[in-house]
């Protein structure tokens, strides 16, 4: 639809007013000199009148010859002079007889003469059927019922003049429109050009060319517009490059979280979401949270965080891959006028469930694992301290008991130390490593452990590659690591059995092998032994003085050196504890 703009609303006005007021002005002076004619016309009729009074009404004239000289006097006269008694009674005329014609005494022109009143008016004339300016001069001014001198003229010797006054008014008042539609359109483009500039400058600001100026340089209002006009682009673009950054910085960090993150409308259909929402759901966009995640907990939480205008808390499990996570949500309104969308953020807590687990199990394990060698040590001491005659060869036995259980408990509050090192946030740091030769390592601690086997008549066996590279490692936590295995390995392997013990490079890796030939571990164990105090054979272990830790500070000790350990075994025959290591060309 085409805009009826300012600038032709206001050259259209300026025009209409002008030419109401050059018309009424001109009509004012065109009826102001039609007046002035007419007025000098009756002022020209009065004294013709008063010349033909003068002319007619001598001492010596003869009344009864009034129509004979009336008719010579006006032969060439434009006028018509009409003699007319003071009853009203025409008595002469210089174009009718008098005896055709009515009474004149209703007459204006005639009634206000006999009055003693001048008058001179226009009236269409029957008798000559055009309009005539009419006046009349008293006969006698000392006797007016002698009658009147009625003398009338047409209006064509002025009527020329009318029509040439109208055409010069025409002309006139067309010249001041042309005058008046330029002035208009200077007017109009003087107060309009810096609008459409303005108008055209927004127009570019609300499709985001924030960099548009005016170049309007007046000192007036519309110039102050202007330069507010450029100071609000340049606020808004600073304003926007100012949001733009912080949306790229709030998108940095919820595309750096870790956690699914959703823009939730008020039906709950998922309007944004960040990168850790793709990888845990596929395509959620526009869909329906219910079709993601299957709860109707959270329909219910929805409702109470809309109502409470507060954030609601609670959590749930969702299969994933085959295994359970559990996951805390929370979901927030985000309240703007009438509008409400909610913010849905799931933190994956299932590690930490399961490291809360994990210490619970631990906690029990080691309260456990205490409560035995105290229970014995205080049921022994008891036995001691309430018994007077006990021989003392029992004492000796009640003692020596007392004492390999306070070492029991004295390892064992030994690798739970180790253990938690080990498992600090800072264990790397702890754990200062340094070039090491893993064969040189073996060769200090086999020597040990073959004075072992051979106590239990069990045959060890080693293979060394002598030539290894070296790896970057912490001596003292390495050395435990193999004491450890090669510590199962003859507790766990029955008299006669053997030992093998292999040391080899596979591509850039370090590779440990202890075989042996003991009890061996169930299938379905193999998982579950590096977990501390896991057990196999309880029983068995806990008579071996074993801790249930040994296992558990050996997978700590190889991950913090970036390596990998696991076992294979066949239960009854044997296991083997691998450990794979990366050289030093790998750190």
């Amino acid at each position: 639809m085409k805009i009826w703009g300012i600038r032709n609303q206001l050259i259209l006005t300026f025009f209409v007013f002008s030419l109401v007021l050059l018309g009424s002005l001109g009509f004012y002076l065109y009826e102001k000199e039609k007046e002035s004619s007419l007025h000098q016309l009756g002022n020209s009729l009065y004294t013709e009148g008063s010349l033909y009074r003068n002319a007619l009404f001598t001492p010596d004239s003869d009344p009864r010859s009034l129509q004979e000289r009336l008719k010579e006097l006006t032969g060439a006269s434009p006028y018509r002079v009409t003699i007319i008694d003071g009853s009203g009674k025409v008595i002469a005329d210089s174009q009718e007889s008098p005896e055709s014609m009515d009474n004149h005494s209703n007459r204006e022109e005639v009634r206000a003469t006999l009055e003693g009143k001048r008058k001179s008016l226009l009236r269409y004339s029957d008798t000559l059927k055009q309009t005539m300016l009419y006046t009349a001069v008293p006969i006698s001014p000392t006797n007016l019922q002698k009658g009147v001198i009625r003398i009338a003229s047409p209006l064509t010797p002025i009527t020329a003049l009318f029509e040439a006054q109208k055409n010069i008014l025409i002309t006139g008042l067309l010249f001041s429109c042309l005058i008046a539609i330029l002035f208009a359109l200077f007017l109009a483009r003087r107060f309009t050009a810096p609008i459409e500039e303005l108008t055209q400058i927004a127009e570019k600001m609300n499709q985001g060319d924030l960099t548009a100026r005016s170049q309007i340089r007046r000192k007036d209002e519309i110039g102050i517009l202007a330069h507010t006009f450029n100071q609000l682009g340049t606020s808004l673009g600073t304003q926007l490059e100012n949001l733009s950054a912080e949306k790229k910085k709030s998108r940095l960090i919820l595309e750096q979280m870790e956690d699914p993150v959703f823009l939730l409308s008020t039906e709950g259909i998922i309007q944004d979401v960040n990168e850790a929402g793709i990888r845990y759901f596929e395509n959620p966009l526009e869909k329906h949270f219910l079709q993601l995640i299957h709860r109707t907990e959270l329909v219910t939480a929805f409702q109470e965080a809309n109502r409470k205008n507060a954030t609601v808390t609670f959590s749930f499990e969702l299969p994933f891959s085959g295994e359970r996570k559990i996951f805390q949500a929370f979901i927030s309104p985000l309240k703007e006028g009438n509008n409400t969308n909610f913010l849905l953020v799931l933190h994956d807590i299932t590690t930490l469930q399961a490291l809360y687990q994990r210490q619970g199990e631990f906690v029990a394990n080691a309260s456990h694992e205490l409560a035995t060698p105290l229970a014995i040590i205080q049921g022994y001491s008891e036995t001691l301290l309430d018994t007077d005659n006990l021989a003392p060869e029992k004492q000796k036995d009640f003692l020596n008991l007392i004492h390999s259980e306070s070492l029991r408990m004295k390892r064992l509050l030994g690798d739970l130390k180790k253990l938690a090192r080990l498992e600090s946030d800072d264990a790397i740091t702890l754990i200062a490593k340094q070039p090491l030769n893993f064969t040189e390592l073996c060769q200090d601690e086999i020597p040990l452990f073959l004075e072992l086997a051979k106590d239990k008549n069990i045959a060890f066996t080693q293979e060394l590659q002598l030539t290894l590279p070296d790896i970057q490692g912490n001596l003292d936590w390495l050395r435990q690591c193999v004491d450890n295995l090669l510590t199962n390995a003859i507790k766990f392997t029955p008299e006669k059995g053997s030992i093998h013990l292999a040391l080899t490079q596979e591509n850039n890796f370090l590779h440990l092998a202890i075989t042996d030939t003991g009890i061996g571990i169930p299938t379905e164990d193999l998982e579950k032994i590096f977990q501390r105090f896991y057990r196999v054979d309880s029983s068995r272990q806990r008579n071996e003085g074993g801790t249930g830790l040994g296992l558990a500070i050996v997978k700590h000790i190889v991950t913090l050196h970036q390596g990998e350990v696991w076992a294979e075994s066949i239960l009854g025959k044997g296991s083997t504890f691998h450990v794979r290591l990366p050289l030093s060309t790998k750190i």
